[in-house]
């Protein structure tokens, strides 16, 4: 009977949020409130991530689209076809912020989430010094 009861409890908490974000969703502003921010890096095996990410986590959450929108965050690359290929990348998907640090281990898990939440504070995520144009 407690079985029976907890999971009449999760049916009806699930149904409440499902309620909720329906709610959210059709009285929110066009611009999103959330922003996922996912450290990333420019090379090839990060790249199949993002596209990993892009396919499975945004295709997902598409229907939040309007409260939550999603960038990768990268350091500097360090050559200029490394620089070219992410900005076809981006001119694809319209979702990779370029921060003005070099991108290296040293950088990556420290330097590189300050510096973005930083430059928030100085600048709008639409900035052409903080990210190629969106889509």
């Amino acid at each position: 009977m407690k079985n029976q009861s907890r999971i009449h409890l999760t049916i009806i908490l699930i149904v409440f949020v499902v309620v909720v974000l329906l709610h959210v969703i059709q009285t929110t502003p066009t611009k999103p409130i959330w922003l996922v921010a996912t450290m990333s890096h420019y090379s090839p095996k990060a790249k199949r991530r993002r596209l990993m990410i892009r396919e499975t986590y945004q295709r997902l959450t598409n229907p939040l689209s309007s409260i939550a929108t999603t960038r990768f965050i990268l350091g500097e690359p360090p050559t200029p076809s490394h620089l070219e290929s992410l900005i076809q990348e981006n001119n694809t998907y319209g979702d990779i912020i370029i921060l003005p640090i070099p991108e290296n281990p040293h950088t990556a898990n420290t330097i590189k989430p300050i510096t973005f939440l930083s430059s928030l504070l100085t600048t709008t995520p639409t900035s052409a010094t903080l990210h190629f144009k969106s889509r």
